[in-house]
């Protein structure tokens, strides 16, 4: 089995943009509307209402200066199957710019391909097949993926969350879910304000409470939804930090339910 470097997946553009910079070119079903395309949950599903040629989701991203974005991922549950998708960027509204395209395999897996990275304000994606397609999450994002290697002891256990309720004769074990995934990864040697060590900072800011994307360590992984188990570990690890600041930076990691 080969290995590479995790990446992270930490902007949700549309999620960032909010519900009312999101667009749709057809209406959506009753119920089944464009908010569940940033609710985090990839199993609740935006559903367009009928059956068209051409339908599309636009985010506005607003104005100033714009992180570039290449990577697009949606969540098993879809029913895209066979789908051609095309990305669009743009200043202004349609996005008309063709930044990719791809067809999609099969339902049951992650939609994740890259695309030309860009700091459009508009990004599009357009079904560019005849249907009535539904989908959960839309993430729009960056991949992010360091340079310097991890540490090589990283644990990826599989663990079940349960509930334990001890009787005075026996005890009653409840299964709550399907056991998820839970990374311990651990980088050290990271420069002071280098790119690696701005992902690790960017990762840190957004807390223990906000969800990202993560592609482990197989190469070839798939992503999967993940939030920060506990704040990031950081110590300086340099010998003479005098002459030149380092970090190690610890995180431990679990993946979240759709």
């Amino acid at each position: 089995m080969a290995y590479a470097n995790p990446a992270y997946g930490i902007r949700h553009a549309a999620a960032e943009a909010g519900f009312a910079k999101i667009t749709t070119k057809y209406a959506t079903a009753a119920g089944f509307g464009k908010e569940r395309l940033i609710d985090y949950r990839g199993a609740l599903l935006m559903k367009f209402a009928a059956s068209q040629a051409d339908h599309d989701v636009e985010i506005d991203r607003g104005t100033g200066l714009l992180e570039a974005l290449d990577r697009l991922a949606i969540p098993p549950g879809h029913n895209l199957s066979g789908v051609d998708l095309e990305i669009y960027g743009g200043a202004t509204s349609p996005a008309a710019t063709l930044l990719a395209e791809t067809v999609v395999a099969l339902s049951s897996l992650w939609v994740d391909f890259a695309f030309p990275a860009s700091s459009d304000r508009y990004l599009r994606l357009k079904f560019n097949t005849t249907g009535t397609w539904e989908l959960g999450e839309l993430w729009f994002t960056r991949y992010l993926q360091p340079a310097t290697g991890i540490v090589r002891d990283w644990e990826a256990p599989l663990l079940t969350p349960r509930q334990v309720v001890e009787f005075p004769s026996r005890e009653a074990v409840a299964l709550l879910a399907t056991p998820r995934r839970r990374m311990q990864l651990e980088h050290q040697g990271l420069a002071e304000a280098g790119a690696d060590e701005q992902i690790y900072r960017l990762l840190a800011s957004s807390g223990v409470a906000l969800p990202f994307l993560f592609w482990g360590m197989d190469t070839a992984a798939i992503p999967f939804v993940a939030r920060l188990e506990e704040d990031l570990e950081k110590t300086q690890d340099h010998p003479q930090p005098k002459t030149q600041v380092a970090y190690t930076y610890k995180l431990a990691l679990r993946e979240q339910l759709l």
